[in-house]
């Protein structure tokens, strides 16, 4: 049985490097190359060695696992004509858009109201919180929020736990930090009764602060909640015991799973992949345009110190010996091959969700518009419920530990609407309008859905607006 705290589950080793390959690429190509090989595949030739046998006459090739000393040369220059196109990071960019397009609706008593303040105990609003999980929904396929606080007995006074911040507080936990967990049935319920959490901490020595690894383990021991800290080298740091919140002892790990992914794979594996390929492929490409973009000289005819010439370029005269010949070799540029797979590579991505590769010259119906939408729009709607279930299950976590009632909800935005009201559209209302076929209120329901109109505008002191206007009156002038 291993005592290793440090030691992850199987799953969480296999999707890892996944896990780390989406978030290079949505941040861009700095990271991206930064990361050598992990995203840029060498050359063969880079790892090849070549050797003559004089005595059978012939050459071999051996390839071993890392750059030969001439492939780390080779393979810097190869990566310096690589470029990498943030196809991902604009991708997630705009989806994130989508969902901050509009506010996310809390529904909070107000005992709890501090959260939406400062959520985590450090300050961070809850809207803040929560635009951390919903970056971290993209790349990754799990994430948690977990309840914590400064443990009491219980007897302390509302007052006495406010003026020491005795507060309910929300630790989010990214897929990378879930090293371990486990569920069994107990109760007739699958319950979770062991998790790992892989935390970085922070320590000063002087004017030197380093951050350090420590893992925090939690779970149901007894059917109580329990909890132990133990260091980067599994010292014991706090020993296994309950956690008391609110003067409680919990019969669950207070915690609340978002799963984002599916069968292993984030909602944006595919695009990475892509995007990836169109980074190996533009490598190839800019090495060829960088190598077949210098000629070659040449000249035949002559004898070891027969010309002087060594340096071509302009203002310089060449004097060649006798019968001798000069020339440019030109290399073929031609990377139509190139060209090609790079075309049908954006086109994969663009249909994976990358729209800023569409050609903008284009003829495209309003209606197509929208179905190219749609697939993106129900995987972000999708995303954002999974988000806000988590985040309302966590609220309303609190407000049980606490003993709070009332109505309890967070709501992300997923109203995406891509079929927003044209120009022919909008006069087509104010015609079957002015024909008297709708009244005012249906068409200006119409705009708003429309998003002609913003949702949050009073209908009724818009249309007094209108009137005043109409008469030459200000806003002011009644």
């Amino acid at each position: 049985m291993s005592d290793d705290i440090k030691k992850p589950r199987e799953e969480y080793t296999a999707q890892l490097p996944s896990l780390e390959l989406n978030k290079l690429a949505i941040g861009g190509a700095r990271p991206v190359r930064a990361s050598g090989q992990t995203c840029l595949t060498p050359l063969a030739s880079m790892k090849a060695t070549s050797s003559y046998n004089e005595d059978t006459g012939r050459s071999s090739t051996t390839y071993s696992a890392e750059l030969t000393p001439k492939g780390v040369a080779d393979y810097a220059k190869y990566l310096s004509n690589a470029v990498f196109i943030g196809f991902t990071g604009q991708t997630v960019t705009g989806l994130k858009g989508l969902i901050k397009s509009k506010p996310a609706t809390p529904v909070i008593p107000e005992t709890l109201e501090f959260l939406l303040d400062d959520a985590d105990g450090a300050g961070t609003s809850l809207d803040a919180l929560v635009d951390s999980c919903v970056a971290d929904a993209f790349p990754s396929i799990r994430q948690l929020l977990l309840i914590t606080a400064p443990e009491t007995n219980g007897g302390n006074s509302k007052k006495d736990d406010e003026d020491n911040n005795i507060r309910a507080k929300i630790a989010h936990y990214p897929q990378e930090s879930i090293i371990n967990w486990h569920y069994e049935v107990m109760n007739n319920k699958n319950q979770l009764t062991m998790l790992v959490l892989k935390e970085s901490v922070t320590k000063r020595d002087g004017f030197e602060v380093k951050a350090e690894e420590q893992y925090r383990h939690l779970a149901l021991v007894g059917n109580v909640y329990q909890q132990e800290l133990r260091d980067k080298d599994n010292n014991i740091v706090s020993k296994m015991a309950p956690v008391i919140l609110n003067g409680k002892k919990l019969d669950r790990i207070p915690v609340r799973l978002a799963k984002t992914g599916h069968n292993g794979k984030s909602v944006i594996d595919d695009l990475v992949d892509a995007n990836m390929e169109h980074y190996n492929l533009y490598a190839d490409y800019g090495n060829k345009l960088h190598e077949s973009s210098f000629v070659v000289w040449y000249e035949t005819g002559v004898q070891n110190g027969e010309s002087a010439n060594c340096t071509m370029g302009p203002g310089t005269k060449w004097d060649g010996a006798e019968g001798a010949t000069f020339g440019v070799l030109q290399p073929d540029g031609n990377s139509d091959g190139h060209r090609v797979a790079l075309k049908d590579t954006e086109h994969r991505l663009s249909n994976l969700g990358a729209d800023m590769l569409k050609d903008s010259s284009a003829v495209e119906s309003g209606a197509a518009k929208a179905l190219d939408k749609v697939s993106s729009n129900s995987t972000t709607v999708d995303l954002a419920n999974t988000i806000s279930k988590m985040v309302t299950q966590t609220l309303k976590d609190i407000a049980d530990i606490w003993n709070v009632s009332g109505d309890i909800s967070y709501t992300l935005n997923t109203d995406y609407d891509p079929t927003r009201l044209d120009y022919q559209m909008i006069a087509a209302i104010g015609d079957i309008y002015d024909r008297g076929l709708i009244d005012k209120e249906e068409a200006q329901h119409n705009l708003t859905q429309g998003e002609i109109i913003r949702a949050d505008r009073d209908l009724n002191e818009m249309n007094k607006n209108i009137d005043n206007e109409a008469q030459g009156l200000g806003a002011n002038d009644e």
